[in-house]
């Protein structure tokens, strides 16, 4: 059974390290020690009381201050750890609709480009997974819970039947050939083309729209607790980031009902840091039924963020630069590092 702790706000001041027993970067958590903080409190809840000192009136969640450090790190979907974050459809699945690119495998059964069983810690009996839409509506991604999974072995991929059976037509197929290969172009056998460009109907004639398959489930959940009073339904947990901290390092994390619905309060804020001299490990997390985006850099430049999985995020904006200044900053969207991560 996972260690579950009811917290309501953590503030981490400068001197102060708030990391797990067994839970470093050289022996991360695994499903063995799992770790589950819940976030309580209201809207109208009383503050951290000043026990924050850059942000007296912060409420529910963590607080990482100048000097202070923050490290998480789980062993589950960790590619560094040989472990699968997320990968795609290698055939069809869902309910077969008319018309369709190709034949579903079914409601319940999943066959999976990656074989997520390798690594520390594969995917297992029980995980939550979101099968990302690929029709023109964002509302028809899937949560399901994986029933078994299997190594496809020599063929490669792997095999997932599922607890829950899909409502919707998910497409899948062979990875396009790569860009970086070339083929002779069939109207002109002098030249040449990229790969890509000569694939059939098994490779979705070279564009990629499988559908993507990320992990949820992570060893280290942190899950706020949303309260039923009516003007509280979107108040969930946030995690803020202020400049000078020493050293911050979230892997293998889920986030789940995180964000609340004010300016600022985002599920990972990154606040105002300038250059993160020591650059912060953002990786292979999961942030699903987000209130408010999911990881916010504000004025922030010099990080990457890699490998996460992002579903159902309550706002348009998934990764927000919001002012235009930030530099050398992932995934990619403004001079960034590449990240392999992607949003349902």
């Amino acid at each position: 059974m996972p260690l579950e702790t009811p917290v309501r706000e953590i503030c981490i001041g400068n001197g102060d390290t708030l990391q797990f027993d067994r839970g470093t970067a050289n022996e991360p958590i695994t499903s063995r020690n799992k770790i589950v903080l819940r976030f309580l409190g209201s809207r109208h809840s009383a503050g951290s009381q000043q026990i924050c000192k850059n942000d007296p009136d912060f409420k529910k969640g963590i607080n990482v201050e100048a000097g202070g450090s923050l490290l998480m790190y789980g062993a589950k979907g960790v590619p560094s750890r040989g472990g699968v974050s997320w990968t795609t459809l290698a055939e069809p699945a869902g309910t077969q609709v008319p018309g369709a690119k190709g034949e579903s495998t079914g409601t319940t059964t999943l066959k999976l480009t990656a074989d997520v069983t390798k690594g520390l810690e594969g995917w297992e009996l029980g995980d939550w997974i979101v099968v990302a839409t690929t029709n023109y509506t964002p509302f028809d991604s899937e949560f399901v819970q994986i029933a078994t999974v299997k190594s496809g072995g020599a063929n490669g991929g792997s095999n997932v039947t599922l607890m829950q059976p899909l409502k919707y037509y998910h497409f899948g197929s062979l990875a396009p050939s790569s860009a970086s290969a070339a083929c002779t172009d069939p109207l002109d056998a002098d030249k040449t083309q990229p790969a890509f460009l000569c694939d059939g109907a098994d490779k979705n004639y070279g564009v990629d729209e499988r559908a993507e398959v990320g992990l949820i489930s992570r060893n280290i959940e942190l899950v706020s607790v949303v309260p039923g009073e009516a003007d509280s339904l979107h108040w969930g947990s946030e995690i803020m980031i202020h400049p000078g901290f020493k050293e911050v390092a979230i892997q293998g994390v889920r986030l789940s009902n995180f964000g609340k619905d004010q300016l600022g309060s985002y599920p990972i804020h990154f606040h105002l840091v300038g250059d993160a001299q020591n650059e912060p490990l953002i990786d292979a997390d999961s942030v699903d039924h987000s209130y408010n985006k999911c990881v916010t850099i504000h004025a922030t430049s010099n990080m990457t963020i890699s490998n996460l999985v992002w579903a159902l995020v309550h706002c348009v904006e998934v990764i927000i630069l919001p002012v235009g200044e930030e530099r050398d900053t992932g995934p990619g969207v403004v001079q960034g590092r590449r990240s392999d991560g992607f949003s349902a």
